[in-house]
């Protein structure tokens, strides 16, 4: 019973992480189109790069 609650704890925290994965990933594609700073789209791209690859880290846990 625990083993399935810390599961779905990982489970739901690896979505979290996913979504704002995403979200930083687009807001960085879509700042291209909107002449942003470039200091923004590099961060906002590397930090959704690196939550995407630590949901695959807590995913292979």
């Amino acid at each position: 019973m625990i083993l399935i609650q810390k599961g779905k704890k990982f489970m739901s925290l690896i979505f979290i992480f996913r979504i704002s994965a995403l979200i930083l990933i687009t807001f960085s594609l879509f700042g291209t189109v909107r002449d942003f700073p470039m200091i923004w789209l590099i961060l906002s791209y590397g930090l959704g790069l690196l939550f995407y690859g630590f949901s695959i880290y807590l995913r292979s846990k």
